[in-house]
């Protein structure tokens, strides 16, 4: 019971970095740009020097290929001293939502889906309050009164186990919905959950391969994955957290904690990324992703749009394509801006709390170019 307790405060904080996304986009007002490129080098470096940053960055353009910023800093390995490289592999939280709204608008586009789909149509073991009014559109854009799962028992006592979206369903089967469906909008990793069980469902394949084959090998991105953490693989970073395991995240640190990432989040995480996120990639892979979008690799124009403009169609479209991912030891942001094709890529196996405000200056820079 005391290791139970244990793990709910910590993942407490998974709850707090889901709604890093919508924290980065209020906040970015106050981030100040910096004065010039050699100046954002410059100021990582130093962070990097007194251990809070480690990972690695880039900034770029899709179009003509010019890189105006790009640092690899710290430690993938901190015990055997492997340092991070441009090919290591990071975890990158919730950006696993990506591939499978992707995945859900592929399965529109051929027809075997629709947006206004009731979510029981496929999952008809749903049954509390409201469930049945749910939609797939509802879903994709966290509409759906559904919330998270990490304070679960049943999850906290299985994680070490959970290797098929299937399993998350007897966790999911225990929540009520906080919201009638439509009404108001939460972050929602339940929600995306449930997408991925759908998409295992409509194609009869396991979820983890249908995107390794309609999403990775399209876009030829050969070194992502959502990884078995108990299995060796190399390049893969380890997630380094302020936090000791009995911490709650947000809580004050003594001044002799502060930037020392010297715990590991192996034991903090469940063993295998899933559709709401938990995910591997490199920064190369993210460059790949970019450009089979833009491609039309992965959709055609028109559910291409859908997923620029959050799954409605409309004629004003959105200018710039972004999302960000975050817990324990972990904090990925990439931004793109669909005007002219710059776009952000930052990669770290530290808490958010730098990394985020890295990419917010790096964004303000890019947009006062």
């Amino acid at each position: 019971m005391v290791i139970v307790q244990l793990m709910r405060s910590t993942l407490l904080f998974l709850l707090i970095a889901a709604n890093l996304s919508s924290q980065i986009r209020n906040d970015r007002r106050s981030f100040e740009p910096y004065e010039n490129w050699h100046d954002a080098k410059q100021h990582v470096s130093n962070l990097a020097e007194k251990d809070h940053f480690s990972g690695v960055l880039l900034v770029s353009n899709l179009t003509d290929n010019q890189v105006h910023l790009e640092s690899i800093h710290g430690f993938a390995n901190k015990k055997a001293r492997i340092e991070n490289k441009i090919d290591t592999k990071f975890n990158i939280g919730s950006i696993n939502k990506v591939f499978t709204a992707i995945g859900t608008l592929q399965l529109v586009q051929s027809g075997k889906l629709g947006l206004n789909d009731k979510l029981t149509q496929h999952v008809p073991e749903l049954t509390k309050k409201g469930v049945d009014q749910i939609t797939l559109k509802h879903l994709l854009q966290m509409r759906s009164g559904y919330g998270s799962y990490f304070s679960s028992a049943k999850f906290l006592a299985n994680m070490n186990d959970l290797r098929d979206m299937e399993e998350y369903l007897p966790i999911i089967q225990e929540f009520e919905l906080g919201f009638e469906p439509g009404t108001s909008r939460a972050y929602s990793n339940i929600g995306y959950e449930l997408l991925g069980i759908v998409i295992q469902r409509v194609t009869k394949t396991n979820y983890y391969d249908y995107i390794q084959t309609h999403i990775y090998d399209r876009a030829e991105m050969e070194n992502s994955g959502s990884f078995e953490r108990d299995r060796l693989l190399k390049n893969l970073a380890i997630g380094y957290s302020q936090y000791s395991p009995n911490r709650v995240f947000g809580t004050e640190l003594d001044r002799s904690e502060v930037n020392h990432y010297r715990y590991h989040n192996n034991d903090r995480l469940a063993v295998k990324g899933t559709a709401a996120g938990g995910g591997y990639a490199t920064i190369e892979d993210f460059k790949k992703l970019l450009l089979a979008i833009k491609g039309y690799k992965l959709l055609d124009e028109k559910h291409t749009d859908l997923l620029m403009n959050r799954y409605e169609q409309t004629k004003k479209k959105r200018k710039a394509f972004g999302f960000a991912g975050g817990a324990t030891g972990v904090s990925a942001h990439f931004w793109w801006n669909l005007q002219n094709d710059d776009y952000i890529i930052v990669l770290s196996n530290y808490d958010p709390t730098t990394t985020s405000q890295v990419f917010g200056k790096l964004r303000k820079t890019l947009e006062a170019l």
